[in-house]
């Protein structure tokens, strides 16, 4: 298993061509989304609010972010944007 600022990453899953339903349920579960929609909504003053799965050992049950933290550019810190001159 790697872990790489924060996040792990176990590579050691594998599967055969006629394995279809094993094939099937990595593939469901490589395709997933990040973060569940179902627990996202907007506070009155436009920020989103995110409740978690299970509350955190001091209590907290939600945390709260600006609409711009979901949004990131496709490209690494100090590299440059193809194509654009920025």
């Amino acid at each position: 298993m790697g872990k790489v600022a924060g996040f792990s990453l176990h590579a050691g899953v594998a599967t055969k061509a006629n394995e279809r339903s094993k094939l099937e349920r990595l593939c469901r579960y490589i395709t997933r989304p990040a973060v569940s929609t179902k627990r996202l909504s907007l506070t009155r003053n436009g920020q989103v609010r995110y409740e978690l799965k299970t509350p955190w050992r001091n209590g907290t049950t939600h945390v709260i972010f600006e609409p711009l933290d979901f949004t990131a550019p496709a490209h690494g810190p100090g590299q440059p944007l193809h194509g654009l001159n920025a």
